[in-house]
């Protein structure tokens, strides 16, 4: 900040002259100041836009991740569900055979 402070009054002197008014040489200072100001804002600016860039691709990541998940977990269910189908299966064709063997 200290360095900042005689950046701006370097530029004031230097933007006035040696020789101008008081009225001059803040009328300079003032110019320097605003035009700082100014630098400063739209880099404020740029940071925030950055920044909310960087949320949004955030959001989409983990939304993305959510939804693969969602995927896998799906996918487990439906395998599971076929491993049982097939074991009902095997279970019944066993008891049928039980069945004919026991009625013969």
């Amino acid at each position: 900040m200290k360095q900042l402070f005689i950046l701006l009054a370097s530029l004031a002197l230097f933007a006035c002259g040696g020789g101008d008014s008081a009225d001059d040489a803040a009328a300079g200072a003032a110019d320097v100041v605003e035009e700082a100001a100014g630098d400063a804002m739209d880099s404020a600016d740029h940071g925030m836009d950055h920044a909310a860039d960087a949320a949004g691709e955030m959001v989409d990541s983990a939304e993305d991740t959510a939804m693969n998940a969602v995927d896998a977990a799906e996918a487990a269910v439906g395998d599971a569900a076929d491993v049982a189908a097939d074991r009902m299966d095997d279970a019944m064709e066993a008891a049928e055979d039980v069945v004919e063997e026991a009625t013969e």
